[in-house]
C-alpha cells in the first residue's frame, strides 16, 4: 500500500517577493526656455506696441475689404451670351438643378476668375454652366466716368420641359 501525503494550504510556503518601494524624489525645479523668461528692462527703445500692430492690421484689413471687385447685381454683356447646353447624361438621367456661378470681371470687361458659389448637386451640370459662362464677354462697369473691376452672380438653371 502506498501512502498518500497530504498537504495543507497552510504549510505551503509562498517565497516572498522582495519589494522595492520608490521613495519619493525632491522636485526638481522647472526651468523654462530664455524665450518665456522676463528679463530686466533694458535702456534699448521699445519695439512696436500690442495697440500699434492691431491698429496697422486694421486699417490693412479695411484697404483689403475696399479693393475687393464690388458685387454688381446685373452684368453688362459686350456680346449676346451663347445658350447654356443640357448635358445629355443629365438629361437622360433626368438630372435637374441650379448652378450659381461668380465670375471676376476685371476693368477691362475681361473675365478674371470663375468659381462655383452654389452648387445644383450633380457635378455635369456645374461643369456645364462652367464652361458656357467662361466663354461669355462682359462690358467694363463704369461709376462716375471710370471703369471698376467688379464681380457678378450668375444663376444657370437646367430644367427638362
Amino acid at each position: 500500500m502506498t501512502k498518500k501525503t497530504v498537504t495543507k494550504k497552510a504549510d505551503v510556503k509562498k517565497p516572498v517577493q522582495n519589494k522595492t518601494v520608490k521613495k519619493a524624489q525632491p522636485t526638481k525645479p522647472i526651468t523654462t526656455s530664455k524665450k518665456f523668461t522676463l528679463d530686466k528692462p533694458s535702456n534699448k527703445p521699445a519695439t512696436k506696441s500690442v495697440v500699434e500692430v492691431n491698429k496697422k492690421t486694421k486699417n490693412q484689413q479695411a484697404t483689403l475689404g475696399s479693393s475687393e471687385p464690388q458685387l454688381v447685381s446685373k452684368p453688362t454683356f459686350a456680346t449676346k451670351p451663347s445658350p447654356v447646353s443640357y448635358p445629355r447624361l443629365a438629361k437622360r438621367r433626368g438630372i435637374e438643378g441650379t448652378v450659381l456661378v461668380e465670375v471676376l470681371i476685371g476693368k477691362d470687361g475681361k473675365q478674371l476668375k470663375q468659381k462655383l458659389a452654389k452648387s445644383s448637386g450633380a457635378s455635369v451640370l456645374d461643369k456645364a454652366a462652367l464652361k458656357a459662362i467662361k466663354l461669355w464677354r462682359f462690358s467694363p462697369h463704369i461709376i462716375d466716368g471710370k471703369a471698376i473691376a467688379h464681380r457678378v452672380q450668375i444663376p444657370v438653371r437646367f430644367k427638362l420641359d
